[in-house]
C-alpha cells in the first residue's frame, strides 16, 4: 500500500502536544487492522482527531491510499489509457 496525505496530518498533534511528522504517522497506520484499504484511511483519521481535538480542524485534509491487486491490464489497456485520459480532458 501507498499512502500519500496533505500536511494536515503530518502537523497534527500528538496526545503530549508534540508534531506528529511522518514517524507518528507510520506508528498509526501500522498499529490498524484491517484488510480493506477503505477501513484504514478512515480509522487512520479518526485516531488522529482522536489524539488532539485541533487535528485536523483549521486546515484542508487529503488522504490518497493505494493497494495494488492482483488483476492483470492488457496491453491494449495500457497503450490507450493516455488517449483516454486526454480525451477525458477534452469532452
Amino acid at each position: 500500500m501507498v499512502l500519500a496525505y496533505t500536511d494536515s496530518l503530518f502537523e497534527s498533534f500528538d496526545s503530549n502536544g508534540d508534531m506528529l511528522r511522518a514517524d507518528g504517522i507510520a506508528k498509526i497506520a501500522n498499529s490498524i487492522s484491517g484488510d480493506s484499504a477503505g477501513d484504514l484511511d478512515i480509522t487512520l483519521l479518526q485516531r488522529i482527531r482522536d489524539l488532539n481535538p485541533e487535528n485536523l480542524t483549521s486546515d484542508d485534509t487529503t488522504v490518497i491510499l493505494v493497494r495494488a491487486n492482483s488483476e492483470r491490464v492488457s496491453w491494449n489497456d495500457k497503450v490507450l489509457a493516455p488517449f483516454r485520459l486526454l480525451r477525458g480532458l477534452f469532452d
